[in-house]
């Protein structure tokens, strides 16, 4: 080789020498450059950096389980019902005139009836109103149920907002017969509590007394009680 470069010294270091020299080198370079590319893509190299995955689990805690206590029905803290009677006798629903029929005979006179309304915004059942008299006199009978107007019956559902009448009690006429407790013996018929309940429902009471008789009395105009 030494002795090929000697006897061709000239050409060698000729331009056409060294250009064909340089381009031999630079083929050289490509080739060296291009061995660890070539090795498969699978192979990572000295450089590279594998991460493992990550995997996150939370944590489950096992309580134990304790069943609800079962709740009682809470009572209303409000009044639930208004009861109502008006002395004014609008339209005669409060009192007027009624014959009750037996299978011997007939009683004429008065029925007294008063007015209960749901105050709530929910329905109402198994509303119940009651009347008893506390004086030496009075009438009706004790812890007396009343009869609802439009049933007949003793209970009622009672929408919210609306009203109905209750029988609240009969007197036959005349009411000055004797024996009757005319002015200020009056007292002794009363007085007269009415006592509305439902279910799940705070009972409401309302108290009346009886108007003191006089002879010239006008059941027409006049309420025997107030």
């Amino acid at each position: 080789m030494w002795n090929w470069i000697v006897q061709n010294k000239q050409w060698v270091f000729s331009g056409v020498g060294i250009l064909i020299i340089t381009a031999l080198w630079g083929i050289v370079k490509r080739v060296v450059r291009r061995e660890p590319s070539s090795l498969p893509a699978s192979q990572p190299t000295s450089n590279s950096v594998v991460q493992a995955p990550v995997i996150t689990v939370a944590p489950v805690i096992n309580l134990p389980h304790q069943a609800a206590a079962p709740q009682e029905p809470k009572l209303d803290t409000t009044d639930a019902f208004e009861i109502i009677f008006d002395p004014e006798n609008p339209g005669r629903q409060f009192w007027s005139h009624r014959t009750i029929e037996n299978f011997s005979s007939r009683t004429h006179g008065i029925e007294y009836r008063v007015k209960i309304r749901n105050r709530t915004q929910r329905t109402l059942h198994q509303v119940k109103a009651t009347t008893e008299t506390f004086g030496p006199m009075g009438a009706p009978q004790p812890q007396t149920s009343l009869i609802f107007d439009l049933t007949g019956q003793d209970t009622f559902t009672l929408d919210p907002g609306a009203s109905v009448f209750v029988k609240l009690f009969f007197t036959s006429l005349p009411l000055t017969q004797p024996g009757t407790l005319m002015g200020s013996s009056t007292a002794a018929y009363g007085p007269l509590k009415v006592t509305v309940s439902a279910l799940d429902t705070r009972a409401v009471e309302k108290v009346f007394r009886f108007t003191p008789l006089r002879m010239d009395f006008n059941p027409e105009k006049e309420s025997l009680i107030y």
